[in-house]
């Protein structure tokens, strides 16, 4: 080491078999863009099993996520006025309501707005991923290549490729 004072030290913890991406996925929701499938902490499923057409989109530069699915993953229990075409989400104190061709989503009593209007896509409530994910006080990580994971923390590094891989591979 006195002889090549660049040498970087072998981490030597990180050599073997790993398991973050299983870590991760008991930790997340995991969707992917244009795909049914998913990961709600740890349990492979689908979106919405009913309707195989309902998974994440991008439209207009932005990626919209099932408003039910995220939100019930996590706990909250999400409620549909359909004269009004009003959805509310409620976990613990959190309060969130947003309307069907809006682009106001009120939080708590404080109205934010959205970059895109809160919409039906294959008879579901789609809202942008970060807004939902944001309201509901969590972090979300975007890979390029449709991953999406939503979590109470960033567990994702966005150069870890072999785990971004393996998380992909679990929903797609």
């Amino acid at each position: 080491l006195e002889k090549i004072p660049d040498w970087e030290p072998i981490p030597y913890e990180k050599i073997g078999l790993r398991n973050d991406a299983e870590e991760i996925a008991e930790q997340s929701v995991l969707l992917s863009i244009g795909s049914p499938r998913a990961v709600a902490l740890g349990k492979e499923t689908f979106v919405d099993a009913a309707n195989l057409a309902v998974q994440p989109v991008v439209l207009d530069g932005r990626t919209l996520v099932p408003v039910r699915f995220i939100a019930e993953s996590f706990g909250a229990t999400v409620g549909w006025e359909g004269e009004t075409q009003t959805v509310t989400v409620q976990l613990g104190d959190t309060a969130i309501t947003l309307q069907i061709g809006s682009r106001d989503m009120t939080v708590n009593g404080k109205k934010t707005t959205l970059d895109v209007t809160a919409q039906t896509i294959n008879d579901r409530t789609l809202i942008p991923l970060r807004a939902i994910a944001e309201a509901l006080g969590k972090t979300v990580f975007w890979d390029d290549k449709g991953l999406i994971a939503i979590s109470d923390t960033d567990l994702v590094d966005a150069d870890d490729w072999l785990v971004i891989d393996a998380l992909i591979r679990k929903v797609e």
